[in-house]
């Protein structure tokens, strides 16, 4: 599980194996995926919200966060200081 800890010492784990091109983002909910079937299975997703979709495609679906609206805020603002550390070092960064 990914904890306090684990997010401040990242950015030095990835300098200490040499990835020089760390790639972030907030994991999503994609359909048929197994992180997809576990939130189905807890109940942290309300309803099957892919399967809608495929019965009824509309043309701008977002699927909704797994995460509450807190929750994305903090994990964006951590996102946002990893590129800020690596742009120091000017290293590029993919964020997504």
């Amino acid at each position: 599980m990914e904890t306090e800890e684990y997010r401040k010492k990242l950015p030095g784990m990835i300098e200490e194996l040499g990835i020089t091109l760390p790639y972030f983002n907030l994991l999503t909910p994609l359909a048929e995926t197994p992180y997809y079937y576990q939130l189905l299975k807890d109940g942290t997703l309300d309803r099957d919200h892919w399967k809608e979709f495929c019965a009824n495609p509309v043309k701008d679906f977002e699927m909704i966060s797994a995460r509450s609206l807190e929750e994305e805020i903090e994990l964006s603002a951590v996102i946002d200081e990893y590129v800020a550390h690596f742009k120091r070092k000017e290293m590029p960064v993919f964020v997504a």
